[in-house]
């Protein structure tokens, strides 16, 4: 370096006072050789170095200068010193220079770079320095010791570029990056090729790589919907035209070959004249797991649902919408083609219960209150179906309802099982009342003639050694009671057998059935007429038929009196209703009696005048009742009795 160039080197240098050539071309070479200072310089945009002068200047302005003895204390520094550390220079001149990084490097580092410059080497690194203030400054150093011509070290000249902004960029990037490292995401950035470029530690986790091993690798090996290096170029090509991003689902191959589902939000990013995907990928896994749980959960609940035909729904009461399971329409029967709207709804409830459903629906609405109400709907066909409405208002933060969660079950089975129930029930009341009854007149009946057997045996004990016509006499009456017994035992047993004897529906021709019950009465030696009307074909339980008219047809035959009995037996038809009628010509029945002779045991003439059980009307009664059949009697004007069954079509 030539000799003019002293006064430029000594407008930088001035801090060193009085400094030789030597000390201002080690200052310079220390510059120079400084190859991270001179990079700063450069880099800085500052004057430019193509002159001697601008990089002078530039030195002048961006650096901090030391002359500091070979005891560690400062001799001199420039104005920059006092600028950036805030010191003046009372404050350091005389001072130790090591006192500005006192807890700030441990005692290693210091003494490696005292080692260093005392045996007369260059140093060059990162030191940190204490201002005024208390704030810490980085400094990139360079620590040139200055010989005499004997070799001796005389003093240090250091040079400082203060990187404060930039260690503290650096200090936020790594607080970023560790930030970025500990994300239970995944995110990778990948160039435009498709070759990661950075990868975080949760990418290398998830993927089974380390992060060294991923870095340069393809996306197309790791993402399976790329099935090519195309498939990543259109990629790249979608996202380029997203300005705000994309979120995507795609499956991530691990090294060992198994899939995992991902999330993933993608953006383009230029940098630097280069273009970059960044990505940022969720593991969804344990997400798809609970969403095959919560479908697999829906479908038990909506089979559930289906099986209980319970259908569920959630009606905004402002909008007047309506939400619900797939099974609504099938809960109401109906097709699953017609809109399911609360217009559609109301439509379908039974006539008679819309009335009780709105006002339900009012009081709920209005109150926030719950429902609770069995109601009928009928389905395209007519057919009507039970349903039972569960229901309960949300309100509001005005305490106006807003929302009613409600349940419909159909209930149909239910309800019929449960009026079969109640007719059961009305039937064991009849029957236990028809026992109580029976027991009485049983007990009664009974016993009338135990008393008469007893008392004719003590005649007959009495009348031994008399008349022998008496004793016959006795004995005679003796065998009657004993025969009336029986009969009364067969009445029971014929009663308490009454309707057991079941068929199915048939059809059957009852002229036919009458006229074998009207044969088998001639071929008795019955002396009555009997005239019969043409009577229909039925579609009915054939014995109970033939129990019922056997027993009227013999009731009319026995009880009348008239020296020319008649026995009528008609046939009417009125819309919906067969009518048989049996009539006679006998005496008739007194109407004070004729609720009484359908009771079990009840004649209404004495046995002795006329033998008789009492029971034949007693059993008409129950198969008519059993069958939901109805008999009635009416007395003739002309005389005698009419009875009359009617039978649904």
């Amino acid at each position: 370096m030539e000799i003019p160039i002293r006064q430029e080197i000594q407008n930088v240098l001035d801090a060193l006072g009085d400094a030789s050539d030597g000390e201002l071309l080690h200052a310079l070479r220390a510059v120079l050789l400084s190859h991270s200072v001179f990079e700063e310089l450069v880099d800085s945009g500052g004057p430019d170095f193509r002159d001697f002068q601008g990089l002078t200047a530039a030195i002048e302005s961006s650096i901090l200068l030391a002359k500091v003895d070979t005891q560690g204390n400062i001799l001199k520094v420039n104005e920059n010193f006092f600028i950036i550390t805030g010191y003046t220079s009372d404050e350091l001149v005389g001072k130790s220079i090591g006192e500005l990084s006192v807890g700030l490097h441990d005692e290693a580092y210091l003494f490696e770079i005292w080692d260093k410059i005392s045996h007369g080497s260059i140093w060059r690194g990162e030191v940190k320095k204490r201002s005024k203030s208390g704030q810490v400054l980085w400094f990139n150093a360079t620590i040139l010791p200055v010989v005499n011509t004997r070799g001796d070290i005389e003093h240090y000249i250091s040079l400082y570029i203060d990187i404060s902004k930039r260690k503290k960029a650096e200090g936020e990037l790594e607080m970023f990056l560790q930030m970025v490292n500990l994300s239970n995401d995944a995110i990778q950035v990948a160039d435009e090729s498709g070759k990661f470029v950075y990868v975080n530690e949760r990418s290398s986790i998830n993927l089974g790589y380390s992060r060294e091993e991923l870095i340069g690798k393809s996306v197309v090996e790791t993402e399976q919907v790329f099935q090519s290096a195309e498939d990543w170029e259109r990629h790249v090509e979608v996202v380029k035209g997203m300005p705000d991003g994309l979120l995507v689902e795609g499956v991530n191959v691990r090294k060992d070959g198994s899939l995992f589902p991902v999330e993933v939000n993608v953006r383009w990013l230029e940098l630097g004249g280069a273009g970059y995907i960044i990505g940022v990928l969720r593991d969804i896994s344990e997400r798809r797991l609970s969403e095959r749980v919560m479908q697999k959960t829906q479908h038990i609940l909506s089979e559930a649902q289906s099986l209980a035909k319970i259908a569920s729904f959630e009606i905004d009461l402002d909008k007047g919408t309506i939400m619900h399971s797939e099974n609504a329409w099938e809960v109401f029967g109906f097709p699953s083609s017609m809109e399911f709207t609360i217009e559609n709804l109301v439509n379908q409830i039974h006539p008679d219960d819309v009335n009780r459903v709105r006002d339900a629906w009012f009081e709920a609405t209005t109150h926030n209150s719950s429902i609770r109400i069995e109601f009928r709907v009928l389905s395209p066909s007519s057919k009507i179906h039970h349903i039972l409405g569960l229901a309960q208002t949300l309100s509001h933060k005005d305490g106006l309802a807003g929302t009613m969660l409600c349940t419909a079950q159909n209930i149909t089975d239910t309800v019929i099982s449960r009026l079969k129930l109640e007719e059961r029930t009305r039937e064991l009341e009849i029957r236990n009342g028809e026992l109580d009854q029976f027991a009485q007149i049983v007990s009664h009946d009974l016993k009338s003639p135990l008393r008469a057997i007893h008392n004719l045996s003590e005649w007959i004990k009495e009348s031994r050694g008399r008349d022998q016509l008496e004793m016959d006499a006795h004995i005679e009456l003796l065998q009657r009671r004993i025969q009336r017994m029986e009969n009364l035992i067969n009445g029971i047993l014929s009663y308490s057998s009454a309707g057991r004897q079941r068929e199915a529906r048939t059809y059957f021709s009852a002229l036919e059935v009458v006229t074998d019950i009207c044969e088998s009465h001639r071929t008795a030696g019955v002396k009555a007429q009997i005239i019969m009307d043409d009577l229909p074909d039925l579609f009915e339980d054939r014995l109970i038929f033939e129990q019922v008219m056997s027993n009227l047809i013999s009731n009319a035959v026995k009880h009348n009196t008239n020296k020319n009995p008649e026995v009528i037996i008609r046939y009417q038809f009125v819309p919906g209703t067969h009518q048989f009628y049996v009539e006679d010509n006998g005496p008739g029945i007194d109407t004070r009696f004729h609720a009484k002779i359908f009771q079990m045991f009840q004649t209404l003439s004495s046995r002795d005048q006329h033998e008789n059980t009492g029971v034949g009307l007693a059993i008409v009664k129950k198969l008519c009742s059993e069958k939901n059949w109805r008999i009635s009697l009416k007395n003739r004007t002309e005389g005698g009795s009419s009875f009359c069954v009617e039978i649904p079509q």
